[in-house]
């Protein structure tokens, strides 16, 4: 069983909490935690972004090796003061952005008066929202919460402590126009030891983004850490090659049961790519961006 499924179901144990009302507060499916438990699959980072703020704990507290009497007690994240706390961070980041509260709302589906019931006390936030936010204004939901002092990107991590070096194999666009092409560049990463003791070295690999579809989420110049699979949930920003020779970095999405699979950019200067029909035929997944590297 992995170390994050561990950690989960024993704070499910020690707060007395089922995994279905787990499941509910954080719009997660049962069949998903089911999966966790059986050793079957890892809860993947937007869910942990979930489970985290739910817990009120910071994602990294998941990734470490934990007995239950370590598990720290915690007030509910959403009380008192620690809503103001969040409040005023999230307004902030409309003010600095020139965004108005009601305009968030309707782009990430929000009750349009989500900010005010939040201030008032009458709501509070619950954490499939604050993960949506996060998102939104690329910061993590620790920020949010008052438990990092820097609004980072969701897994971006300053080049900083004790790593273990990786090469760097080639660039990836975020546009449509580039190939496929892995070749040593001559440079490499220091990749953090931590996380490399949660997958094998030769699983890994990195490349240098270009380009900017992806942006504020992925920036030209930006090292991203790929995980080889040839399947990703929908959602999930991955390498894609398509078109027989094209490859791109871009967030994946599809419906079971459908013909199509949708290439979308975060940048709204760029169109969403439909592979579909004959044409999937030549797509494939080379791999999943697990951790974004930016120098600061």
């Amino acid at each position: 069983m992995f170390i994050t499924t561990k950690n989960i179901l024993m704070l499910l144990e020690q707060r007395n909490i089922s995994a279905n009302k787990l499941a509910i507060e954080c719009e997660l499916s049962n069949s998903a935690i089911t999966e966790w438990k059986k050793g079957k699959s890892n809860p993947s980072t937007k869910a942990l972004e979930k489970i985290a703020a739910f817990f009120n704990l910071p994602l990294s507290y998941f990734y470490s090796e934990h007995t239950n009497a370590e598990i720290p007690i915690l007030p509910d994240a959403m009380d008192n003061g620690e809503i103001m706390t969040t409040v005023e961070k999230i307004q902030k980041l409309l003010d600095e952005r020139k965004i108005s509260a009601y305009k968030l709302s309707l782009e990430i589906g929000l009750n349009k008066t989500f900010l005010t019931d939040w201030k008032s006390g009458k709501a509070k936030p619950s954490a499939d929202a604050l993960t949506k936010i996060a998102d939104y204004f690329n910061v993590s939901v620790d920020y949010l919460l008052g438990r990092a002092e820097i609004p980072l990107p969701l897994d971006a991590i300053p080049v900083s402590g004790e790593f273990m070096s990786l090469p760097v194999i080639g660039t990836i666009t975020a546009g449509y126009d580039g190939m496929a092409q892995e070749e040593f560049t001559g440079e490499y990463l220091d990749i953090p030891r931590e996380i490399l003791t949660r997958y094998s070295r030769d699983e890994l690999y990195v490349l240098t983004v270009k380009g900017d579809s992806m942006y504020p989420e992925l920036l030209d110049g930006d090292k991203v850490l790929v995980y080889r699979t040839d399947s990703v949930d929908s959602g999930t920003v991955a390498v894609v090659l398509y078109s027989g020779d094209a490859a791109t970095v871009k967030r994946v999405e599809y419906e079971q049961g459908k013909d199509y699979v949708d290439l979308i950019p975060r940048n709204p200067e760029y169109k969403t790519k439909r592979i579909e029909g004959a044409d999937l035929e030549q797509c494939r997944i080379l791999g999943k961006v697990i951790y974004l590297f930016r120098k600061f």
